[in-house]
């Protein structure tokens, strides 16, 4: 085993046949959120919880790990075991790209093709769902800040009102995906921050925005950057004040392999049953970076149904969210049968 980026794992099993190295990764942390379950097993620690499934990653891929192991003597090639940190460190591009940096892909064995997969509350338990080619969006961060005059709101004709500006910059900003984004792409722009003023009868000095942009392509991505710039300096100029806009990059898209799925679909519905792997349609909205282990080395991501069977559905990223556990052994199942067939395949 050896450790990267401070609390980040990976271990090996070797198979008896020396041969390729398939990565199999799972997410671990929490988020700063309260959990409201009520379960018996609910986070102890005040403001944090598993909100988004990720410690049903760690339990899948320990139960893949726990046969592998058993098999081990079958195996033709070797198994890396990647337990990642900060999969929800966007402003740090996650977890993934400091491990990759640290050598977790290069580091021997080096890995050869990598799975990953994320819990999926909207399909049905049991249910592995994956497509070919792009699957996840790349996602752009954005800071806004619209810079005015301060003044009393009883004289509005004396000062600049960021207020006003910030809010005309919000709508303008939808449409960009509604008028210059091709209709058959999907482009996803969000503000999840606005801030500014100290009381009511204080017009502010600056209004701050933050928020994300998504979408399934680099190229779509810059056109989407280059609108927002055009649109913030354009609202600022016509309001007679100024306004700033500043990108990072979060998390590059991920791209499923073509070929790779279409094995990875073949071995997967054989070990699975009649009816278990779905090939999903679209892509998702949503950013994740396993894309960062992908960058360089054939990876497919999977969706695990997890549907609850009773009472109400709550959304990932909200304290009252949960998952059907009945979905964990076919999360595990779906890893070993993708690890077993590439290595044997690949001897």
């Amino acid at each position: 085993m050896k450790e990267y980026y401070n609390t980040g794992l990976a271990a090996v099993i070797r198979g008896a046949v020396p041969g390729k190295t398939i990565g199999m990764r799972a997410d671990m942390d929490a988020l700063p959120i309260e959990e409201t379950t009520g379960l018996p097993f609910a986070s102890q620690n005040p403001g944090v919880s598993h909100s988004c499934g990720h410690d049903g990653h760690v339990a899948m891929l320990l139960g893949a790990a726990r046969v592998l192991y058993a098999l081990r003597d079958r195996l033709r090639g070797n198994v890396k075991l990647i337990f990642q940190p900060a999969e929800e460190d966007g402003l740090n591009c996650g977890g993934s790209q400091w491990m990759v940096r640290e050598g977790v892909m290069t580091d021997e064995p080096a890995v050869d093709f990598i799975i990953g997969q994320h819990i999926a509350p909207h399909l049905e338990a049991g249910v592995i769902s994956s497509k070919a080619g792009p699957f996840f969006t790349t996602s752009d961060l954005f800071t806004i800040e619209v810079i005015g005059r301060e003044g009393h709101s009883s004289a509005p004709q004396n000062s600049r009102d960021p207020v006003v500006a910030a809010a005309q910059i919000v709508l303008a900003l939808q449409t960009i995906v509604s008028r210059s984004i091709d209709p058959q792409d999907t482009v996803v722009l969000s503000i999840g921050i606005i801030e500014g003023g100290a009381r009511h009868n204080i017009i502010p000095a600056r209004v701050r925005l933050v928020g994300g942009a998504r979408s399934y392509t680099e190229e779509i991505s810059a056109t989407v950057r280059k609108r927002m710039r055009e649109i913030v300096s354009g609202v600022a100029a016509a309001m007679d004040l100024s306004a700033e806009i500043a990108f990072k990059k979060s998390y590059g898209p991920v791209i499923n392999d073509e070929g790779m799925f279409g094995k990875c679909r073949a071995w997967a519905g054989a070990a699975l049953g009649p009816g278990k792997f779905v090939e999903a349609k679209t892509p998702n909205a949503a950013g994740e970076d396993f894309s960062n282990f992908t960058s360089d080395t054939p990876g497919v991501y999977f969706l695990v149904g997890a549907r609850c069977a009773r009472g109400e559905q709550f959304e990932p990223h909200t304290g009252g969210f949960t998952f059907n556990e009945d979905a964990l052994p076919w999360g595990a199942v779906n890893l070993c049968a993708v690890a077993v067939n590439y290595l044997n395949e690949n001897a």
